[in-house]
C-alpha cells in the first residue's frame, strides 16, 4: 500500500505522461488538433479545438458552430434540442466542411469521437 508522500509523486508521474502524450499526439498532427470548430461559416471565429470528445457541449459552444475542420478522426455531431424534431446526428470524417449540411448551423449541442 503505497503512503501519501508515495502516491502523490506516482500521482505526478502519471499527469506528466499524459501531457507528454498529449503534446506527442498533437506535434504528430503537424500541430493542429483532430477537430476545430469555427462559429461562422467559412472557419471564421475559431471558438473551440479538440482532440478528445467535449460530449456536450458548454453554453459557449453550445448551437453556436457554423463550419468544422477534421484533421483525424470520425466525428458524430448530435442536435439535441428537444424542441426540433427529429433530432439530427451525423457522422463525419476528416476534411473541411465551410458551412454544415442537413440543418446543423448552429444547433449542434454534442460531439463525440467515434474512429
Amino acid at each position: 500500500m503505497l503512503n501519501t508522500k508515495e502516491y502523490l509523486k506516482k500521482l505526478d508521474a502519471d499527469l506528466a505522461v499524459k501531457e507528454i502524450n498529449d503534446e506527442v499526439a498533437a506535434n504528430l498532427q503537424g500541430g493542429k488538433y483532430a477537430l476545430q470548430v469555427y462559429k461562422d461559416p467559412g472557419f471564421r471565429n475559431l471558438i473551440g479545438e479538440f482532440n478528445v470528445s467535449p460530449g456536450k457541449l458548454l453554453p459557449g459552444l453550445d448551437n453556436q458552430i457554423s463550419s468544422i475542420k477534421i484533421n483525424t478522426g470520425k466525428w458524430r455531431f448530435a442536435n439535441d434540442d428537444p424542441r426540433s424534431n427529429p433530432n439530427r446526428v451525423i457522422t463525419l470524417e476528416p476534411g473541411e466542411y465551410p458551412t454544415l449540411p442537413f440543418g446543423l448551423d448552429n444547433t449542434i449541442s454534442s460531439i463525440r469521437r467515434v474512429g
